[in-house]
């Protein structure tokens, strides 16, 4: 199993029941919907880029604001899906600053002007040049640019009526959240 095999896991099932895709229908993704104290939430799951890296899109059906989590690469593919299904991108969150799970930051940062968020030891540790390099020569990518928002265990972004806890939770980087 490659460094990124527990990204890859599948959620218990006692957790989450499984639907057909909502947002993305047609699409290569699956649809969550969980209901926690009365309000729903949809949580998209999109196999993305060369390394078929999990981004997710975390909607408020309501408002259709998201939250876009680990653009792992395929920003045209991404982006024509966003407007497809009239979704307004409130940030761009990252779990943790690997070269694989940023690659679409940038041009989706532009697009929607929102703002990208990582946790502070993340933005720090990838931005010392010989992590930079290391990234570069084993993966063949670029380390992520400094993030818009530093987050911190405990912060809470809002996306429509969804509060989203970040949980400061380090091993796989220094800064990786959930």
């Amino acid at each position: 199993m490659g460094p990124h095999a527990d990204c890859r896991k599948p959620v218990a099932k006692k957790d989450i029941r499984h639907h057909r895709p909502h947002f993305f229908e047609g699409e290569q993704s699956g649809r969550v919907r969980m209901k926690r104290s009365e309000k729903d939430i949809v949580v998209e799951q999109v196999p993305v880029g060369e390394f078929e890296v999990f981004t997710y899109f975390a909607a408020c059906p309501q408002t259709r604001e998201t939250v876009i989590i680990d653009p792992a690469g395929e920003p045209d593919r991404l982006v024509t899906m966003i407007r497809e299904q009239g979704l307004k991108v409130k940030y761009i969150l990252n779990t943790h600053g690997h070269a694989d799970h940023v690659l679409a930051n940038r041009p989706l940062r532009e697009i929607f002007d929102a703002p990208t968020c990582m946790h502070q030891d993340d933005i720090t540790f990838f931005s010392r040049d010989d992590v930079r390099a290391a990234s570069l020569k084993e993966i063949g990518l670029p380390a992520p640019d400094p993030a818009d928002r530093s987050i911190k265990d405990g912060d809470m972004l809002e996306v429509g009526t969804l509060k989203i806890r970040v949980i400061h939770t380090p091993g796989h980087t220094p800064g990786s959240v959930c």
